[in-house]
């Protein structure tokens, strides 16, 4: 199982866009921490065989993340 979310590095959530269906993101936007993400991966069995973080111009970052069922 592969998950990625969006690291903000204390930006903004959801940038400013003149792209409408961008712009609904921001009422359905939630926090997920990563160590709380781990924690719920763990519950349900899986392992995290590696992760990866990609910085993007804006400053955020998209963190990701490879699990296996173990």
């Amino acid at each position: 199982m592969i998950i990625t979310i969006q690291s903000n590095n204390g930006n903004q959530s959801v940038s400013q866009t003149g792209v409408e269906s961008i712009k609904a993101v921001k009422d359905i936007f939630t926090i997920v921490d990563s160590d709380y993400l781990m924690s719920i991966a763990q519950t349900f069995g899986f392992e995290l065989i590696e992760s990866a973080e990609n910085i993007m111009p804006n400053g955020k970052s998209l963190l990701t993340y490879e699990f296996s069922k173990g």
